[in-house]
């Protein structure tokens, strides 16, 4: 089985420069990003391109993690009987 975790992040563009951008994040942090050629995010409902920004835009992004789940048995039951002693 796989989990599937999807986060959605939004921010303001301060900074960008070919596949890297800085973005103000709500909290008010500035974060860098490298971006993938192929990675869009979401302006103004459209889906855009890293190059395509400008200072001061509104973005979205959504980042999906996908992790296998490795489910553990907690009730074992095991039967059978144990050897017997052998008397010398």
């Amino acid at each position: 089985m796989i989990e599937r975790t999807i986060t959605v992040g939004t921010g303001t563009v301060w900074w960008v420069s070919g596949n890297t951008l800085i973005a103000t994040l709500p909290s008010g942090e500035n974060r860098i990003f490298a971006v993938n050629d192929d990675f869009r995010f979401t302006v103004d409902g459209e889906k855009a391109p890293v190059w395509q920004f400008r200072k001061g835009m509104k973005i979205s992004a959504e980042k999906i993690v996908e992790e296998p789940i490795t489910e553990i048995e907690e009730n074992t039951v095991i039967t059978g009987r144990a050897p017997r002693n052998k008397k010398r």
